[in-house]
């Protein structure tokens, strides 16, 4: 699809069963005109904390989505794309907008988290680390 056609674009519960939702979430952005709405709607993780059961939970996990969001860890993945949270119930939807000008950001955070996370582990608990 031609990119910064869209005025809005909506993915309501995909995004947490896709290989890999950063990707789709940067194919969304890029079809988004300056200023166009991304509705995302997927599970927020605190509603299972919470202790909202839907259909199919067994625990805390619901077999068939291979991901889980927060609030936070949303915004944090599509700020990569220039997108900023307008508005969220905090329940299942948010809505982000593409800012005028936006640039994807550079891949590697997950990287560097990883690096990070490691070198912490290797400080505090070695004998987890092989």
């Amino acid at each position: 699809m031609k990119g910064n056609t869209y005025h809005a674009v909506v993915s309501y519960h995909s995004v947490e069963h896709h290989v890999d939702p950063a990707a789709t979430i940067g194919e969304m952005a890029q079809m988004l005109r300056p200023g166009g709405l991304l509705l995302i709607a997927v599970p927020l993780i605190n509603r299972i904390v919470a202790g909202a059961r839907p259909e199919g939970i067994v625990g805390e996990v619901y077999f068939p989505h291979r991901w889980y969001f927060s609030v936070n860890n949303l915004d944090l993945l599509v700020s990569r794309f220039g997108l900023v949270r307008v508005a969220s119930d905090f329940e299942t939807v948010t809505i982000y907008k593409k800012t005028a000008g936006a640039q994807p950001r550079t891949p590697g955070l997950g990287t560097r988290l990883r690096a990070r996370l490691r070198l912490w582990l290797i400080n505090t608990s070695p004998r987890f680390i092989k």
